[in-house]
């Protein structure tokens, strides 16, 4: 009779007239059901899909990671000896939103912050890699030109096998990961700012200080204001255009109409048709009534245009940022200066007080149409090599 909980074990006897079963078993494998449904097939994606690079070389590696609900993808490019490891740092240096920690000597967790919600691990879970679908060293794994390296959090993936190890008592799965992968879009740039520590024009007297940016179509001023008691936007932009007669504003109404610069070769000036707005420590604030706070960073931007404001007032400020010196009659501080005011700029930029020299530039370029938070639009999924690992 069976009972419940009853191991049953059927062993081959040669006939003879003793026989006795094997000691140990070190394996045992399931059978599989033939009405099971069939092994999905492993998701890969090709370079060719691939639209954010990091690195530069000969050599092109795809980095895919399996979130439980969300698989994206990078691409590498290397020259020399490169590893997993070597890889992770450089695609995290590039690309904010990446980042990865460590336990000692194992891989604690892959983390993706698009700015709405950050992907993890499940907790209680942990990473499996695999390289051109076969199960690798993890962070030491040497890479060579054309590998696909997976991260993959067991979560995501379809059990398809399973054996159980009766010397460690242990059961070892093989999964699959059929969940589409996307091409991680490009990083936005990042918003252009200024130290209060590189400020060299200063207005006001007090406790508090704020820096004031101002975003033109190509170029970006900052001006220091310090204060004490309670100011407004509104009050430092007044204080502002008192000390310095460069600066100027205009309101139509209630609402800003125009800041101006005019160093006497030019008038920097908003763009027709288009409009101011402002942020107070990188979030939209209340303009011209918004409160100071000791601190602050204010900034006054110009959209390119209308459609996809946030993405195009990012990028127009993140494109240089020139630094205000003194108004005229002062004597600049710079000892290579023979101007008696310069504004100092980026690379792409070099404004003198009676020049402007435009430079060629390069790489400025951004896409501009937004992307879906964390996955591009659907693609057709590839093929797999429909290999089994663990």
């Amino acid at each position: 009779s069976v009972s419940n909980n009853d191991f049953i074990e059927w062993f081959e006897w040669d006939g003879g007239s003793s026989f006795s079963a094997p000691t140990s078993i070190d394996v045992l494998t399931y059978v599989e059901d033939p009405n099971a449904p069939a092994t999905p097939d492993e998701a890969t994606i090709a370079a060719s899909d691939i639209l954010y690079w990091v690195g530069e070389g000969t050599n092109q590696v795809v980095m895919a990671v399996n979130w439980a609900d969300t698989a994206l993808a990078w691409g590498y490019r290397f020259n020399g000896t490169k590893t997993v490891n070597d890889m992770m740092d450089e695609i995290a240096a590039a690309d904010p939103r990446f980042s990865y920690t460590m336990d000692g000597y194992y891989l604690n967790d892959i983390n993706f912050n698009a700015g709405s919600r950050t992907l993890a691990i499940t907790p209680g879970n942990y990473w499996s890699s695999t390289n051109n679908g076969f199960m690798d060293m993890g962070m030491n794994q040497p890479l060579a030109n054309g590998d696909f390296e997976k991260w993959a959090d067991p979560t995501a993936g379809v059990i398809v096998d399973s054996t159980y190890d009766e010397t460690y008592h242990y059961w070892w799965y093989t999964y699959v990961y059929p969940m589409t992968i996307y091409p991680v879009s490009v990083p936005a740039p990042a918003d252009a700012t200024i130290d209060a520590s590189e400020i060299e024009y200063w207005v006001g007297e007090g406790s508090n200080q704020v820096v004031m940016a101002v975003n033109w179509a190509d170029t970006a001023l900052a001006w220091g204001y310090r204060f004490n008691g309670t100011k407004t936007v509104n009050d430092m932009m007044n204080d502002i255009a008192a000390a310095d007669s460069r600066f100027s504003y205009t309101m139509d109404g209630y609402y800003l109409n125009d800041i101006n610069f005019n160093d006497g070769s030019r008038t920097l000036t908003i763009t027709p048709g288009n409009y101011w707005s402002s942020s107070n420590n990188g979030i939209m604030d209340a303009g011209m009534s918004q409160t100071l706070v000791n601190g602050d960073f204010e900034k006054m931007g110009r959209p390119r245009s209308r459609h996809h404001r946030r993405q195009h007032l990012r990028r127009n400020i993140s494109l240089l940022v020139v630094y205000l010196r003194l108004p005229d009659g002062h004597q600049c501080r710079q000892p290579a200066c023979r101007y008696g005011t310069l504004l100092r700029s980026s690379r792409n930029y070099r404004l003198h007080r009676h020049r402007l020299q435009r430079q060629p530039h390069q790489g400025l370029g951004h896409r501009m149409h937004p992307r879906p938070r964390f996955a591009e639009p659907e693609r057709p999924q590839r093929p797999c090599c429909n290999l089994r690992h663990r």
